[in-house]
């Protein structure tokens, strides 16, 4: 199963929180008491493939956060959707968050799907 049978695109963002096309929160603003309504838009299109990113910037993940030089920007959720609905094991969560983390890192990059 691809990470995106798990959550789906397109994505919509909805203040703070970044959901898939089936309603689960998978992604969340790392400061929720900051969170530029243009940057999560901003993210929505660069992970919904409809807009390749205009600067490089250093995009990686440090455990569940995905930081953008340097900095947390974004926590990716969807804990009770993967160990509750679809009754997945902790260590296969884990893995399928992880794997949804590198996927989006690398939509921020520009790069296409490899997972």
């Amino acid at each position: 199963m691809k990470v995106t049978d798990i959550f789906k695109p397109p994505f919509r963002a909805d203040g703070a929180f970044i959901y898939s096309a089936d309603g689960v929160m998978c992604l969340m603003a790392a400061n929720c008491r900051y969170y530029p309504r243009e940057m999560m838009n901003r993210i929505v299109q660069l992970i919904n493939g409809e807009s390749k990113p205009t600067k490089k910037a250093d995009v990686g993940v440090n455990f569940s956060e995905i930081c953008i030089n340097g900095d947390p920007v974004l926590t990716v959720r969807g804990w009770e959707h993967l160990t509750g609905t679809l009754n997945l094991s902790m260590e296969e969560a884990e893995k399928r968050q992880a794997e949804f983390a590198v996927w989006v890192v690398e939509r921020l990059k520009g790069q296409e799907d490899t997972i």
